[in-house]
């Protein structure tokens, strides 16, 4: 039995005759299956079947019909083994091909989705990505579920920026990314807000016995820390800090807007306190707030 993978124009793809393999289908078993895919045809010459396996390629198996009358007592077998043989050859075939030329595909989407969505200086979220999928979490919450917004603003960047340069700005900016994903999982949603201030939606959970809010405590804490080690400029000037505001669903609001606007008021106070430093949100600093 001779198997062939051919295309839309009949050229072969494969054929477990290597010589074939580029030349077009043989005229004898082009003139039985031309037009059809998915046929078996049987005369007086050969037994041709033709099944395609998906984006117009085509499996041909085919037999002279003197070989299965040879062998009379295993005709029926011959004709119902090569439909199944070619049913089966043009799936494995199919499949196997249609991931390897899918799978750049795949890739140049997902690369593409990821430029869109993530802030190509830091590799996180970018705004637009980050506020969407917060907001999106949190519509789907509901209690007793706890959410934590992390909203981070560097100390000190503007000096960097003027007197280190731009490029070392950059540098800045992106390590800031990396120890956030260092400190924070796969489950959290960080993002970059602004030219120097980001957020983080805490959706990982404690371990069990460990109070939520000493959860979040420990990880502004482990923050702060990891800022006071970086960042210095050549000359040691230029300190990086990290001030930091934070807000708890649904205590402190129940939708995007509202714990932004605590976390923010958070933030504020933070600065106000001398930055390097985290602040929980709380009501009463709405007032303090209004009167900046």
């Amino acid at each position: 039995m001779d198997i062939r993978l051919v295309n839309s124009t009949y050229n072969i793809i494969y054929s477990n005759e290597k010589d074939e393999i580029g030349m077009f289908l043989p005229d004898e078993i082009y003139s039985r299956i031309k037009d059809k895919s998915s046929a078996s045809v049987m005369d007086d010459d050969y037994l041709v079947s033709v099944n395609s396996c998906g984006d117009e390629w085509y499996v041909v198996c085919s037999i002279p019909t003197k070989v299965i009358l040879s062998e009379k007592n295993e005709m029926s077998v011959y004709i119902h083994m090569t439909g199944l043989i070619s049913a089966i050859i043009a799936l494995l075939i199919g499949t196997v091909m249609s991931i390897h030329l899918t799978k750049p595909v795949s890739q140049a989407v997902m690369l593409l989705d990821t430029r869109a969505n993530n802030d190509q200086l830091t590799g996180i979220l970018n705004k637009q990505s980050f506020n969407e999928c917060t907001a999106n979490r949190l519509v789907s919450s509901s209690e007793p579920e706890e959410h934590a917004l992390i909203l981070l603003d560097l100390d000190n960047f503007k000096g960097v920026n003027d007197t280190l340069g731009h490029a070392y700005g950059d540098k800045v900016l992106a390590k800031t990314g990396s120890i956030l994903r260092a400190e924070f999982s796969s489950e959290d949603f960080i993002g970059r807000i602004g030219g120097d201030e980001f957020g983080v939606l805490v959706n990982s959970k404690p371990d069990e016995g460990t109070d939520y809010t000493a959860y979040v405590k420990a990880k502004c804490e482990a923050l702060c820390k990891a800022f006071n080690s970086n960042y210095t400029g050549d000359d040691g000037k230029y300190k990086i800090s990290a001030s930091i505001g934070v807000s708890f669903y649904p205590m402190d609001g129940r939708n995007f807007e509202e714990l932004f606007s605590a976390s923010d008021n958070a933030l504020y106070i933070s600065k106000k306190a001398g930055k390097d430093t985290y602040t929980f949100y709380n009501s009463d600093m709405s007032k303090e707030v209004a009167d900046k």
